[in-house]
């Protein structure tokens, strides 16, 4: 039997590559741009501008269930994953996602500036060895969950830790403009999403999951 390549990065995200490897890389998959300009402007780049590319990451960032259908065969992916990361220059970011608003494009993207970032210093000291390891540890731990019978279970919020995140969001007043409405209720998902990453990292440091676990206040 031909063995399956684990490949967690893309290089390039068009609709066919992402299914093919998202099938064999259930874990999920994740994309790393040194310039998020080429990844966002790469849709449709093998079908003359055209094709479902856009589409596809579009639906991918819901992770609905998804069904590729190619001529010979059809690829079906239960939980759709991409986790996308990369840098821009605020000129240009401004200019190619201002185009991009009315479909959800842009909102999907949480954004972040980073202003009078002090200059690092060269050093000669060395690293200290512990913080890698503990860092490994960390990522281990994550990767480990791919073979263990947590992967489809629901992790939910405990009583106190619940009402945190939804008195925050009932605190919060209705947009009057229609662009910073649809980035509201995209950073209200975010919310949800990056309290169970932190919640991830707490226990890959603490070096224990447990079944049934709920994120705390």
């Amino acid at each position: 039997k031909r063995p399956i390549r684990k490949q967690r990065i893309l290089q390039v995200v068009t609709e066919e590559a992402y299914a093919d490897r998202m099938q064999k890389n259930p874990i999920g998959l994740g994309s790393i741009n040194d310039e998020l300009k080429g990844f966002v402007e790469g849709d449709g780049q093998y079908k003359g501008g055209k094709g479902s590319d856009r589409q596809t990451k579009l639906s991918i960032w819901n992770g609905k269930t998804s069904i590729k259908d190619r001529v010979q065969d059809s690829i079906f992916i239960e939980n759709a994953f991409l986790s996308v990361i990369g840098g821009i220059q605020i000129e240009e970011a401004s200019e190619m996602f201002g185009k991009m608003v009315s479909d959800g494009y842009a909102p999907r993207f949480l954004m972040v500036v980073a202003e009078n970032t002090p200059q690092g210093k060269w050093t000669l000291e060395k690293v200290d060895r512990s913080i890698d390891e503990k860092w490994e540890k960390i990522i281990r731990s994550i990767l480990e969950l791919e073979n263990s019978n947590f992967e489809n279970n629901l992790v939910t919020f405990k009583r106190d830790a619940g009402e945190v995140l939804v008195n925050w969001r009932n605190s919060q007043e209705k947009a009057s403009n229609f662009t910073t409405r649809l980035f509201d209720a995209k950073l209200r998902i975010y919310a949800i999403r990056l309290s169970l990453v932190l919640h991830v990292l707490k226990r890959a440091n603490e070096g224990q999951f447990f079944e049934g676990d709920q994120i705390d206040k």
